[in-house]
């Protein structure tokens, strides 16, 4: 449950949904964008949240994201189809902020700061 999540609601500063047009039975609900006051309560929050893998309020499933910079973003997007590729191979991974890739193989912690760099290691390391 989300409750389970966040615990106090002292921890926000302000929330409201995108979008005022009405949408349809069945769509998808509106994002809700919410301000913390502080980056240690948002964290405490992602990670109770990463955690407890399935959040949902009132029956309705909710999921939580970390609102990053446009050139942040477009940084860590350069890596989704090899984020696919690596998870469809069970090698585990990590994000780590702002966009370096952390890889975990055979014991081995592996850092990549560009695609193509995962991809040579890829080749060289994964079946």
């Amino acid at each position: 449950m989300l409750q389970e999540v966040i615990r106090h609601p002292d921890f926000v500063e302000r929330a409201h949904r995108l979008s005022t047009k009405v949408l349809p039975p069945g769509a998808r609900p509106r994002p809700l964008l919410v301000k913390f006051l502080s980056s240690r309560d948002r964290d405490e929050i992602l990670r109770r949240a990463r955690k407890k893998e399935k959040l949902d309020y009132k029956g309705t499933p909710v999921m939580l994201f970390p609102d990053y910079a446009r050139k942040t973003q477009k940084d860590r997007s350069r890596f989704i189809e090899l984020k696919k590729e690596l998870c469809m191979k069970g090698v585990q991974y990590l994000m780590i902020f702002p966009a370096k890739l952390s890889v975990e193989w055979k014991g081995k912690t592996c850092f990549f700061y560009t695609p193509e760099e995962v991809k040579e290691w890829m080749g060289k390391n994964v079946p």
